[in-house]
């Protein structure tokens, strides 16, 4: 292992090395969400949306957990919780994260122009950039959220890339439905 990061050290012209890590932009989606993009020249072409990075911006700080939304162009874009972003209030465009670990999670293989359900209890924030790359990728995407979290503007995200959506509440009483 040692030896192929090595090699891919090695690979990397000084200027890719220089700018690795480097945020190139920061885009508040709502008052719970920020998409981050990081240039990334390894690459993390293994990395899938549902699955996440763990992301420092000082050697001492806690680590903050990004969801990944998308990777291309030896960028990774990651979609970033509010409970999280009190700790990157400092970033700008331009700055170098101190470490960006992952993937963590489980990622798994799917098939174009299937029928796929999704359910998730909790917090759904991987979620979104999951069903979105599902749908993507010509899948009918039914999505049943329960007891989920107050960010009504993440559940009505999720309801936009689903083909069918349905929010149930902790006693399962139907709260929004879209053609299930």
């Amino acid at each position: 292992m040692i030896k192929l990061l090595l090699v891919i050290s090695l690979n990397l012209n000084s200027k890719k090395r220089h700018k690795m890590n480097i945020i190139v932009s920061i885009k508040k989606l709502s008052v719970e969400l920020m998409k981050l993009e990081v240039y990334y020249p390894i690459n993390k072409a293994n990395a899938q949306p549902g699955q996440y990075f763990n992301l420092s911006t000082q050697e001492d700080a806690i680590p903050v957990k990004a969801f990944v939304d998308e990777v291309k162009n030896e960028k990774i874009s990651l979609i970033i919780p509010h409970k999280y972003q009190n700790q990157l209030l400092n970033i700008s465009v331009g700055d170098k994260l101190y470490s960006l670990n992952g993937p963590y999670g489980i990622s798994f293989e799917y098939k174009k122009n299937e029928s796929i359900l999704c359910l998730a209890e909790g917090d759904c924030v991987m979620l979104y950039s999951l069903i979105k790359d599902l749908t993507r990728k010509n899948n009918k995407v039914t999505t049943i959220l329960i007891n989920t979290s107050k960010n009504q503007v993440l559940i009505e995200k999720i309801r936009q890339v689903s083909n069918n959506f349905q929010v149930l509440t902790l006693d399962r009483q139907k709260l929004t439905n879209n053609s299930l």
